[in-house]
């Protein structure tokens, strides 16, 4: 009777360690759309093209600086899903080629306080972006509330992206990458013809002399 019930735990136990490992490669087969993009810091890549902007915050008007650095430690890039999401909605694709440039953008009070939270009114910031060229296809996101949200950008000159911000915290900048142009194929020449090649002219022809 022990025994009977000894091999019925030892079968149990091994169904439930089967489905749990089943469960597990499953999981990790789906797992490649929830991992962080792979991405460029701002260092080399991004800069402020406005140093100093106006911001109301808290019912007052304050004069502030922008600010852009490399992520931090603590700096969660966005999911490999979530681009994709985002670059759909404008009709890009991902591919391992998008441009993902990762960045802190900091807004500093004359005292040296950084400005967090809401800001009263959306203000539209414009940043030197390596890879943004007009007619590319971009998407700017930042990281508030625990997400990653889409905000309002545009491509406005060769090498600039302009976006607007209630928030300021983690941003990145999601560039597509650009498809060659295929080069032109050459129209197929034929080389000239003339009739005077082909044929003879009796012009200034001498007959032979008979009869001498």
């Amino acid at each position: 009777m022990k025994s009977k019930m000894l091999r019925r735990l030892v079968v149990a136990v091994a169904t439930m360690s089967f489905v749990l490992v089943s469960a597990t490669s499953a999981f990790a087969a789906g797992s490649p759309n929830s991992e962080e993009v792979k991405y460029e810091t701002a260092a080399g890549t991004l800069e402020a093209a406005q140093e100093e902007v106006t911001v109301k915050v808290n019912g007052s008007d304050v004069e502030a600086k922008v600010e852009v650095s490399n992520p931090t430690a603590n700096t969660e890039a966005p999911t490999v899903a979530e681009v994709k999401t985002e670059l759909e909605k404008i009709g890009a694709t991902y591919t391992e080629d998008t441009i993902v440039i990762l960045s802190e953008v900091s807004l500093v009070d004359a005292n040296g306080n950084v400005i967090s939270g809401k800001l009263d009114t959306p203000i539209k910031l414009q940043f030197n972006v390596k890879g943004a060229a007009v007619g590319s296809k971009v998407v700017v996101m930042n990281y508030r509330d625990g997400q990653w949200v889409a905000v309002p950008a545009t491509v406005v000159s060769d090498g600039v992206i302009e976006a607007t911000f209630d928030h300021l915290s983690p941003v990145a900048f999601i560039i597509e990458a650009s498809t060659p142009a295929t080069p032109a194929t050459p129209a197929p020449t034929t080389p000239p013809t003339s009739s005077s090649s082909t044929s003879t002219s009796s012009t200034g022809s001498t007959s032979p002399k008979t009869g001498e």
